[in-house]
C-alpha cells in the first residue's frame, strides 16, 4: 500500500481550506482507504500540535527557570553589594540626617539679598522716634521704660527667648537742688561769672535733662588761680612741669582748664590729678567742634552751639565700681568705701561750654600759648594762665569750682534676646548695643539701637515664616548704663563669664550708628576682613548701584596715607565690645559711621560736635545727620551680613595668619623705634619673642591647609573642632593676672594704652613699661626692668601657646 505524500495531503488540504469535510464526505476512496487515510491525517495535525506545545513548553520553561535563577542570582549579588543606605535600620537613617543636616552650609548670597532689601528706612525713623523722645538716663525711669518696651518689641518679633536681666549698680548724679557751680569773683566787684549747667533751649523743653557733671567726679569745693592745659595729655603736662621748657607753668594747686578732644575725659581728670592739679573743667573748644564759624551751628548744621556741654563719666573702670570682678547680684559682696575711693576719681571735675570758657579764658594771664594750643573761641587770646588779668578780675580774684555730686545704687537693666540655632544652639554669635543716654541721645546711642531693633525685626520674621533658621545661635543684647563705664555689659559678661568663654564666637558691637557719613571700623585681627566683605555686598548711601566698599575705597584713596585700601584698627575700650576681647577674649567688631575728616580735619580725633550734648536730638539725626536714615542702611545691612555670615557659615571665616602679620610688623616697630636697642641696654631681649612669632606663623599656615580640605566639611565633629581652635585662639593670648600693673586687661597682644583708654596698640606691655622708663628713680627703672623681663617671657610663652593650640588637635605636644 502506497501511503500518500506529504505535501499532496497538503496540497489538497490547501486547496480545499474552503470545504472542510473534503477528505470524510466527496473522496471516492474505498472504506480501507478512509481508514488508513484518515488516521494518518489525524495523527499529522496531532503531532504538529503536540511539537507546538512542546515547543511552548519548552519556552516556558526556559524562561521560568531564567526567572528563576536569574533572581536567585540578583538577591545573591543585592545581598552583598546593595548600597548601606539601602539596608541600615531607622535608627541609622536618622543618624545619616542628622550627619547631612550638621555639614549643610546655609549661607547664600541669594538670601542675603532679600534681607537687605527688606531694610526699611521708615522702620529705623519709627524706632529712632521712640527712642530718643525723652532723656533716658542710666538708673531712670524711662530708661526702665524703653528696656520694657525693647523687649516688648522684641518678643513680637519673634525671637524664641526674652529676658530683660536687672542689675544693682552704683550710679553717680548731679544733685538738682544744688547743680555743680563755677563761679569767679573777687573782692573788689564780687560775683562776675557763673556757669550754666544746661544749654540754651533745653531747659524749658524738658525738666527731666540732667544738669551738666561728669559722672563720679569727686565731690567738693576749691578755689584758686587757673592754668590752660590744652587737651589734658601727659604730653601737655609735661611741657608745662618741664623747667627748662619757654612754657614752664607750675600746675600744682592749680584748677587746670582742659578742652575736650584726643583722648578720654576720664584720662584728662586722672592726668590732672597725677600732676598735682586740684580741680579739672573741661570745655568744648570750636576749634573742634564749630569750624565753620560759631554762628553756623545747631540748628542750622551739626556744629555745636556755644552753650553745649559735653557730659559724661570720669570713671577709669568698667563695671559696677563696688563689684569688680563680679556681677552686681543681689546679696553679693560690695567693696568697702576706702576701697571704693579709690577706685573713683580723686579730684573735683565738671564740664561747661565754650561761651563759658571764654569768661575764664580771657580773665587769665600768663604767657601766651603755643601757637598749636590756640582754640577758636573768638576775642579770646588763649594764655598759661597761674595767675588772673587784673583788669578784667581785681583783688583777690579767685575761681571756685563746686561739685556735689552723688553716689546711688539704681537698678538698670540689660535686654537679651535669642534667635535660636537649628544645628549649633550652643554656640553664640552675639550682636549689641547700649540703652542709655546723657540726654535725648538720638546719636549715642539710639541711632545704633534703631539699626539693630530692624535686624531682629528681620531675622525673628525671617525665623518664623520661612524655613531658615541660623546655624549657630544669634544673640541680641541692649545693655544698661554704658555710659557711666560700661556698666551693662560687664556685669554681663561677669555673670556668665563660664558660658561666655566657652561657647561665644564673636561680639558684634554698633555704639553710634550715624554721626557723620564715613565708616569707621575696628576688629580684632582674626575677623578684621569680614566688616570689608560686608560692605562688598550693602550697597552705597550714595549711589545703589554702588557698593559701600566701592564708596570706601574711593574715599580713602582721597586720603594722605597713600593707601586706597580701608583700614579696619585695633579696637579701644571705650564702648560694650572691650570687656568681650580684653577679660574673655572673645573676638570683636565695632563700627559706625563718622564725621569725613578729610572734609573736617578737626574731627579725626573728636567723637561728632554735639556728642552728649542737649542738642542730640532726634531733628539733628532726622534733617541733619542722616535724611532717608540711608546710613541707618547701612549699619543694618552690615550687621545682617556679618551676623548671619558668622552664625551660619560652615566653617568659621577667621584667618589667623592676621595675628602673625600684626605680631611680625609689631616687633619690626620695636627695632626701628629703637625700644629693641632699648631693652638691650637692660640686658633683655626680643629674640625669643620672635622666633615665637615666626612659630605661630607656620603652624598658622597648617591650620589654612588643613581647613582647606573638602573632607571637613563632610565630618561635622571635624568642623567643630576646626571652629573651636579658632574661636577660641585669643583666649590663648590672656595674661591669667593681667597686663603689668593693670589686672582688668589680660590681652598681651591687644589692649588699649594705659594712659588713653579710646587709644589701642600691639604688645602694650612693653610700651607702657618702657614709658617714661628714663625719667624713673634707679629703684624704679630697676624694678620696670623686672617686670620687662617677666613680660617679654610671658609674651613667648603665650605666642608659643597659641601656635600650639593651633596644632593637630589630636597631638597634645
Amino acid at each position: 500500500m502506497k501511503i500518500p505524500n506529504d505535501n499532496n495531503n497538503n496540497n489538497s488540504s490547501s486547496n480545499n481550506s474552503n470545504n472542510n469535510n473534503f477528505s470524510l464526505s466527496s473522496s471516492k476512496t474505498s472504506s480501507s482507504n478512509k481508514r488508513t487515510i484518515f488516521p494518518i491525517r489525524i495523527m499529522s495535525h496531532t503531532n504538529k500540535r503536540i511539537e507546538l506545545i512542546m515547543g511552548w513548553v519548552k519556552i516556558i520553561t526556559f524562561c521560568v527557570g531564567g526567572f528563576i535563577l536569574g533572581g536567585v542570582v540578583f538577591f545573591v549579588t543585592g545581598w552583598f553589594t546593595a548600597p548601606y543606605s539601602e539596608t541600615i535600620s531607622n535608627e541609622d537613617e536618622s543618624k545619616l540626617a542628622i550627619i547631612k543636616r550638621l555639614t549643610k552650609n546655609k549661607w547664600n548670597a541669594f538670601d542675603i539679598q532679600e534681607d537687605l532689601n527688606k531694610v526699611s528706612p521708615d522702620s529705623m525713623r519709627n524706632f529712632l522716634l521712640e527712642l530718643s523722645k525723652e532723656p533716658h538716663l542710666a538708673g531712670s525711669d524711662r530708661d526702665e521704660y524703653l528696656a520694657g518696651w525693647i523687649k516688648s518689641q522684641w518678643e513680637a518679633f519673634g525671637l524664641d527667648v526674652v529676658d530683660q536681666v536687672k542689675y544693682q549698680m552704683l550710679l553717680s548724679y548731679p544733685d538738682p537742688a544744688k547743680p555743680n557751680m563755677i563761679t569767679l569773683q573777687d573782692d573788689e566787684h564780687g560775683l562776675l561769672f557763673e556757669n550754666s549747667v544746661i544749654e540754651d533751649g533745653v531747659e524749658g523743653d524738658d525738666t527731666n535733662f540732667v544738669d551738666a557733671f561728669l559722672a563720679y567726679a569727686k565731690a567738693g569745693q576749691i578755689s584758686g588761680d587757673v592754668v590752660y592745659t590744652n587737651y589734658g595729655r601727659i604730653e601737655d603736662y609735661e611741657m608745662l612741669m618741664d623747667p627748662n621748657s619757654e612754657y614752664f607753668t607750675n600746675v600744682t594747686g592749680k584748677i587746670c582748664l582742659t578742652r575736650y578732644g584726643k583722648g578720654f575725659r576720664g584720662n584728662k581728670v586722672q592726668n590732672g590729678a597725677d600732676n598735682d592739679c586740684i580741680a579739672v573743667i573741661i570745655f568744648s573748644d570750636p576749634a573742634d567742634v564749630a569750624a565753620e564759624g560759631t554762628e553756623d551751628v545747631y540748628p542750622d548744621s551739626f556744629w555745636l552751639p556755644e552753650s553745649g556741654i559735653q557730659r559724661g563719666s570720669s570713671f577709669l573702670g568698667h563695671g559696677d565700681p563696688e563689684t569688680p570682678g563680679w556681677p552686681s547680684l543681689d546679696n553679693v559682696y560690695r567693696v568697702p568705701d576706702d576701697v571704693l575711693a579709690k577706685r573713683l576719681p580723686p579730684i573735683p571735675a565738671q564740664p561747661i561750654g565754650y561761651k563759658d570758657a571764654a569768661v575764664i579764658l580771657g580773665a587769665m594771664s600768663g604767657e601766651l600759648v603755643p601757637p598749636d594750643w590756640m582754640g577758636g573761641i573768638a576775642g579770646v587770646e588763649y594764655r598759661l594762665g597761674g595767675s588772673f588779668d587784673p583788669e578784667k578780675c581785681a583783688t583777690n580774684c579767685r575761681l571756685s569750682i563746686e561739685v556735689n555730686n552723688k553716689l546711688e545704687r539704681k537698678v538698670s537693666s540689660n535686654v537679651v534676646g535669642i534667635l535660636r540655632g537649628s544645628e549649633e544652639p550652643d554656640r553664640y554669635v552675639l550682636l549689641g548695643n547700649h540703652r542709655d543716654a546723657w540726654g535725648y541721645g538720638a546719636v549715642d546711642p539710639s541711632s545704633g539701637t534703631a539699626q539693630m531693633m530692624e535686624v531682629v525685626r528681620i531675622l525673628g520674621q525671617k525665623a518664623n515664616t520661612t524655613e531658615w533658621r541660623p546655624r549657630r545661635s544669634m544673640v541680641f543684647l541692649s545693655w544698661g548704663a554704658e555710659e557711666y563705664g560700661l556698666m551693662g555689659s560687664t556685669e554681663f559678661t561677669e555673670h556668665y563669664l563660664t558660658k561666655l568663654k566657652e561657647r561665644a564666637i564673636v561680639y558684634i558691637n554698633c555704639d553710634i550708628c550715624v554721626a557723620g557719613s564715613v565708616l569707621k571700623s575696628f576688629s580684632t585681627p582674626t575677623v578684621n576682613h569680614k566688616l570689608l566683605q560686608a560692605t562688598k555686598v550693602v550697597p552705597s548711601p550714595f549711589n545703589p548701584e554702588q557698593s559701600y566698599y566701592e564708596f570706601w575705597h574711593n574715599w580713602t584713596s582721597q586720603g594722605d596715607s597713600g593707601n586706597s585700601e580701608p583700614v579696619t584698627n585695633l579696637p579701644a575700650a571705650g564702648s560694650d565690645h572691650a570687656f568681650f576681647i580684653y577679660e574673655l577674649g572673645i573676638p570683636v567688631i565695632d563700627f559706625s559711621v563718622k564725621p569725613d575728616f578729610h572734609e573736617y580735619p578737626n574731627l579725626e580725633f573728636y567723637n561728632y560736635p554735639t556728642y552728649h550734648t542737649g542738642f542730640e536730638t532726634f531733628a539733628l539725626v532726622d534733617e541733619i545727620l542722616d535724611p532717608g536714615f540711608k546710613q541707618h542702611q547701612v549699619c543694618a545691612g552690615l550687621n545682617l551680613v556679618m551676623g548671619r555670615s558668622l552664625a551660619d557659615d560652615l566653617l568659621l571665616d577667621f584667618d589667623p595668619k592676621q595675628y602673625y602679620q600684626l605680631m611680625k610688623t609689631s616687633v619690626d616697630d620695636f627695632t626701628t623705634s629703637g625700644v629693641e636697642d632699648k631693652l638691650l641696654s637692660l640686658n633683655l631681649t626680643l629674640k625669643h619673642v620672635r622666633s615665637a612669632v615666626q612659630e605661630f606663623n607656620d603652624t598658622a599656615a597648617l591650620w589654612n591647609t588643613r581647613r582647606s580640605s573638602k573632607a571637613i566639611v563632610e565630618d561635622p565633629l571635624a568642623l567643630r573642632i576646626l571652629n573651636d581652635q579658632v574661636m577660641k585662639l585669643d583666649r590663648t593670648f590672656l595674661l591669667p593676672e593681667g597686663l603689668p600693673r593693670r589686672t582688668e586687661f589680660r590681652h598681651a597682644i591687644i589692649s588699649p594704652s594705659e594712659h588713653d583708654s579710646y587709644g589701642a596698640g600691639s604688645f602694650p606691655g612693653i610700651s607702657d613699661l618702657l614709658f617714661h622708663f628714663d625719667s624713673l628713680t634707679s629703684q624704679e627703672q630697676g624694678d620696670r626692668t623686672k617686670q620687662l623681663d617677666r613680660h617679654l617671657s610671658d609674651l613667648m610663652i603665650l605666642i608659643k601657646n597659641a601656635a600650639n593650640f593651633l596644632k593637630n588637635p589630636e597631638m597634645i605636644v
